[in-house]
């Protein structure tokens, strides 16, 4: 089966504007619905770290109406801070469904994970291959073949035994394929040298 998740632009903040971007978007891709639609970020990239508070409001405002109508199946997030979640389900008591962040090894995300935890929140991974930077890893390598696994696998793996759902990017069949044979367990001991990576990916 194929998933379709797609996401509203982060400089997008509003109910209007959000209406129209996602029924912009089921018109490009030729579908009646999305499977996932993610605010792209809190904040547009040209204002990191802005408060845009209202114009979250607003826009999830717009996503609960679009999923009541059927045309997104579930909504969610993306970049989203604990507080900046709370903003948007105090105002509409709405839940997301999804927060994706930026989860791999040697960034833990552990408050905003055990966030997501208690309020039922899917947490996806992106980039648990640090966009190739995962290669270069001594300690990585050492468990993948300890493991007779790819580098891949063992981050990919990593990423699902911390209760989250990976992300990972490929173009070439062979690697997409291979990036599901994941059904090994690390042990625990080395999930904590893995999680004490934090910071230096040594």
């Amino acid at each position: 089966d194929i998933f379709v998740t797609t996401k509203l632009q982060s400089h997008i903040k509003g109910y209007e504007s959000t209406f129209q971007e996602a029924e912009k978007s089921l018109k490009k891709l030729g579908l009646d619905y999305l499977d996932l639609y993610l605010i792209h970020a809190p904040w547009p990239w040209n204002d990191m770290g802005g408060d845009h508070t209202q114009g979250n409001i607003d826009s999830w405002k717009a996503m609960i109406e679009l999923h009541k109508q059927g045309k997104l199946r579930s909504i969610g997030v993306s970049n989203f801070e604990p507080q900046q979640i709370d903003s948007i389900v105090q105002a509409t008591g709405f839940v997301p469904h999804v927060n994706q962040i930026p989860f791999f090894i040697g960034k833990p995300q552990m408050e905003i994970r055990s966030y997501c935890n208690k309020h039922n929140i899917l947490v996806e991974a992106y980039s648990p291959l640090i966009t190739g930077r995962i290669f270069k890893m001594p300690l990585v390598h050492e468990l993948a073949k300890k493991y007779q696994v790819t580098v891949a696998q063992l981050a990919i793996r990593y990423t699902l035994e911390q209760h989250t759902l990976p992300l990972p990017k490929s173009i070439h069949e062979q690697w997409i394929l291979e990036n599901t044979k994941v059904d090994f367990k690390i042990d625990f001991d080395d999930v904590k040298r893995l999680e004490a990576l934090e910071g230096g990916y040594k």
